[in-house]
């Protein structure tokens, strides 16, 4: 998560959020405060300034703050409010969504790059498990997309990871921000075409998990 007095980005995890916190961090005028530096099961009651300016190819005068970096939208809210920032003086909140099937796959070859998964665990019974213990996502969809103070949800703007390059340069021409002089591709983890991972009954597994982006109309249902 990443904000200052005019913007709010709410990283999803695994939809190319790096990259945007990236565009972004080169942008946006100081103080910019970043959360999610630290434990993300600490309270965004208690936060603090923990940390300026030391780590590695960040701006030095960012803001580090601990909380959870995937934290949603009310969070956001109240941690900007918490700092002084006015969320009605706010120009946009910017969220990246990513097809939900390619996004379970990634998730799963993320965990298992990072050691993190049993193993041996393959991805069906990895979907299984984690429909049970729902272990994934800690907040709801909706809090993602959704913006708890209604006369502010004109402020949400929906970036795909799709189309993300072409997202970031529509975002900058809009808000008269920097393009990138290259296309960012930060934090990417290859391996094979999702398409290749999803059954019948996985499918039906993964739509019930991300129902409130097909709900949304964000992406249309796989039919197998």
């Amino acid at each position: 998560m990443l904000f200052n007095k005019d913007y709010c980005f709410i990283h999803l995890h695994k939809t190319g959020g790096t990259s945007f916190y990236k565009f972004l961090s080169n942008n946006l005028e100081a103080p910019l405060y970043s959360i999610g530096k630290s434990n993300s099961n600490f309270n965004y009651l208690s936060i603090l300034p923990w940390e300026i300016g030391n780590v590695p190819g960040d701006r030095p005068d960012l803001i580090y703050l601990n909380g959870d970096k995937h934290a949603p939208i009310y969070v956001a809210l109240d941690a900007m409010q918490f700092y002084g920032v006015n969320p009605w003086l706010l120009k946009a909140i910017f969220v990246i969504v990513r097809n939900p099937y390619a996004l379970t796959v990634s998730l799963y070859h993320f965990q298992k790059r990072a050691g993190d998964l049993p193993e041996g665990l393959t991805f069906s019974d990895w979907v299984k498990a984690n429909k049970i213990h729902n272990f994934r996502l800690p907040y709801r969809y909706d809090g993602y997309l959704e913006c708890p103070i209604n006369d502010l949800q004109y402020l949400v703007h929906v970036l795909r990871q799709e189309t993300l390059d072409e997202d970031i340069n529509a975002v900058a021409d809009k808000f008269g921000l920097t393009r990138p002089i290259q296309p960012l591709r930060e934090n990417t983890n290859p391996h094979p075409e999702w398409t290749s991972f999803i059954t019948p009954e996985l499918e039906v597994l993964i739509y019930n998990e991300y129902r409130y982006l097909f709900e949304a109309g964000l992406y249309t249902r796989l039919s197998l």
